[in-house]
């Protein structure tokens, strides 16, 4: 039960490599790239079964149920990324699937910033 990347996705692959990888990250598991701490944040809220799942009812296709999580990343130099994770999941085709949105999140705000000495 693992939420695996299905599309090439060139921005999300520079982001979390640094334009390092030459190879597509399409079927790499998004919990690679999570922090050990967040993974278990991740699993409970996004692969637990929905209540109507437990109940073998493989609900209504036309029914998406959104979210967002704050998520911690890792890209290939092992830099830390804050990240908020959009999702919506419904039934398709018999199948739960996610449709997911990632966003870069910085919590510092820019009247705190230093200016930077130029020489």
């Amino acid at each position: 039960r693992d939420l695996c990347i299905a599309e090439d996705s060139p921005k999300l692959s520079a982001l979390l490599t640094l334009g390092g990888r030459t190879k597509s990250i399409k079927g790499s598991k998004l919990q690679d790239f999570l922090l050990e701490e967040d993974k278990p944040i991740f699993e409970q809220r996004l692969l637990e079964p929905t209540g109507s799942e437990s109940e073998g009812v493989t609900g209504n296709q036309a029914d998406f149920l959104p979210g967002a999580l704050p998520v911690r990343m890792r890209d290939s130099l092992g830099n830390t990324l804050n990240m908020e994770l959009f999702y919506a999941q419904c039934c398709l085709l018999g199948r739960r699937r996610f449709f997911l949105g990632l966003r870069e999140n910085s919590n510092e705000q820019i009247s705190s910033l230093k200016p930077a000495h130029v020489r």
